[in-house]
């Protein structure tokens, strides 16, 4: 484990940074999810189009659909899984030690005690 000592080079503006590019890449997880769910919900409204008489015709037809929107579900929740995964073991700017260590939603890292900024407040609207 390392000194919990920060280095001279590591200013305001570099933590600004790491905290940007975690919200980056979080916010690209959840969009990603979002266009999986996203493609779920119109593929279920595209097969209630379909007429019943039409898939009593053709059982092909209703087959796949049911096992295109079963893999859409299995991506969904292997994404959601990853994600989390991922979102977890991102590494805290000072300490380098994982920050979240099993709780995703924590403000504060697990060994050092960095408190994390709101989205808003490492915005690149800010100007330091």
């Amino acid at each position: 484990m390392q000194l919990l000592v920060d280095e001279p080079w590591k200013d305001e503006l570099w933590y600004q940074n790491q905290w940007r590019a975690f919200y980056r890449e979080r916010m690209r997880k959840l969009s990603r999810l979002g266009v999986i769910f996203g493609t779920i919900g119109i593929g279920a409204l595209l097969f209630g189009v379909i007429p019943s008489t039409s898939l009593e015709h053709h059982p092909f037809l209703s087959d796949s659909a049911a096992l295109l929107g079963g893999l859409l579900w299995l991506t969904l929740l292997i994404q959601w899984f990853r994600m989390n995964w991922q979102m977890t073991s991102w590494d805290c700017p000072r300490c380098n030690e994982l920050y979240f260590k099993r709780n995703p939603f924590r403000h504060r890292c697990a060994h050092c005690k960095l408190r994390r900024p709101r989205q808003r407040e490492v915005s690149p609207l800010n100007s330091f």
